[in-house]
């Protein structure tokens, strides 16, 4: 069962391969809960780590790993963001007030382990 982190406002942690289902998805999911009133514009961010390393004294950055960032609210997607070509992903949603939303990582591309962060606020 996918863990509730309802209204935690950011996640600091390392994904491993393990951590993904055969689908692509994480098997963790994170859940806003927007306020029943004031403001109701989601806004979410997803980073990670690029691979770094040293070549004939060189460093070098190297983006090994494509995660993708994918709001739903329901089993509707309601906003995404994915790229090829960086280490984060933004997406921004105008919710209603009481919506439920759940945020999910999906690995596009690359068995690899990476630190990540996702963050998210209501305005």
């Amino acid at each position: 069962m996918p863990e509730d982190k309802t209204n935690i406002n950011d996640r600091l942690d390392k994904l491993e391969t393990s951590d993904f289902k055969s689908d692509g998805f994480a098997k963790s999911e994170y859940k806003i809960t927007v306020p029943t009133s004031g403001p109701t514009h989601v806004k979410k961010a997803l980073a990670w780590d690029s691979f770094a390393f040293n070549f004939l004294w060189i460093g070098l950055s190297a983006l090994v790993l494509d995660l993708d960032l994918k709001i739903y609210l329901d089993s509707t997607l309601v906003a995404q963001s994915f790229s090829w070509d960086n280490s984060y992903e933004v997406a921004e949603y105008d919710a209603k007030p009481g919506d439920q939303l759940t945020i999910k990582i999906r690995r596009y591309s690359v068995t690899y382990w990476t630190y990540y962060g996702l963050a998210w606020t209501v305005f």
